[in-house]
């Protein structure tokens, strides 16, 4: 028995590319109509995400993308053809900066209950072409890249990155504590920088050399001696806990937040205030810093939550 996949084209209606990276100052109010399952915290956050993703729409619009694709699969002789399109929309702006913090207010009849949020801040058109670059979680186990962000307590983080072009990287981890955790650069690096080659892969936080030690993984390098490399293992004491991973890289050198060490075993971290206040300001001098925001859903019964090296 045997099965192949042949995807046939992706194609891209807009161009992803502006070239006048207009900014202008926005004020303006979203209401949030909370589900049963959303908790307070939750509710800021996509409230607050929501807001400022319309009034970007509002003033610079959207680029629309669809994905058309084949699938064949050839089965002891059989063969089965699927045809699937898949379309999306990406904001054409950013949000660079908050004037005043915004300012949430809670309404409802204690079923029914929604969140208002007024935003005042600074947006920014998408200028030029964005690197494009490939960041994604690696889970250990099976040894394999796997596009997920379900993990259990007690397991261990990693991440593959490969860009295009050369440049500088941060990761930070958002927790609902309000925590930013600075993850790279290294907590030991003295420079306050990563640096990133063109066309490299490289495996983040494998401390003990698990992953480039296998030959597919062989050539993935650190940039960064072996003994400044961290390695996090992802542990909660709530049943359910949703943190941020923050994904961020330019061709521009920048440099790192100015944080603090806490605790041992700890990385690095500031608050979310800092942290946020840190992105506006680099986000202001750097129009081509691509930041990506991933979810992290961490299932735990444990009692600590901490990260260990």
């Amino acid at each position: 028995m045997y099965r192949f996949f042949i995807a046939i084209f992706s194609l891209l209606l807009i161009p992803m590319c502006y070239a006048s990276g207009r900014t202008k100052t926005v004020k303006t109010e979203y209401v949030y109509h909370i589900p049963g399952n959303v908790t307070p915290d939750q509710a800021r956050e996509i409230a607050l995400e929501r807001a400022r993703q319309q009034v970007i729409a509002d003033e610079f619009g959207t680029f629309v993308s669809q994905s058309n694709t084949m699938k064949i699969d050839n089965i002891n002789g059989k063969t089965n053809t699927e045809f699937r399109s898949e379309g999306g929309s990406e904001l054409k702006g950013e949000w660079v900066r908050d004037i005043e913090q915004p300012k949430f207010t809670l309404g409802g009849d204690g079923t029914n209950m929604y969140l208002k949020v007024i935003i005042h801040g600074e947006i920014r058109e998408i200028a030029g072409c964005k690197v494009d670059y490939d960041a994604r979680f690696v889970r250990e186990g099976n040894m394999s890249e796997e596009i997920t962000n379900q993990f259990m307590s007690g397991d261990t983080l990693y991440m593959s990155f490969k860009s295009p072009a050369s440049g500088y990287l941060a990761i930070y981890l958002l927790d609902e504590d309000r925590n930013a955790f600075c993850l790279l650069p290294y907590q030991n690096q003295k420079e306050g920088i990563f640096p990133i080659k063109a066309n490299k892969k490289y495996i983040l936080f494998d401390a003990f050399n698990r992953w480039t030690r296998s030959k597919s993984f062989k050539d993935a390098i650190h940039g960064v001696p072996q003994d400044l490399i961290e390695s996090y293992s992802l542990t909660t004491d709530k049943q359910k806990e949703s943190n941020k991973l923050v994904v961020i890289f330019s061709p521009n050198k920048f440099y790192k937040g100015n944080d603090n060490l806490t605790q041992d075993y700890v990385p690095r971290a500031m608050s979310k205030i800092e942290f946020q206040n840190w992105l506006s300001s680099i986000k202001k001098k750097d129009g081509d810093l691509a930041i990506d925001e991933k979810d992290i859903f961490i299932t735990s019964e444990e009692k600590n939550a901490r990260f260990i090296r």
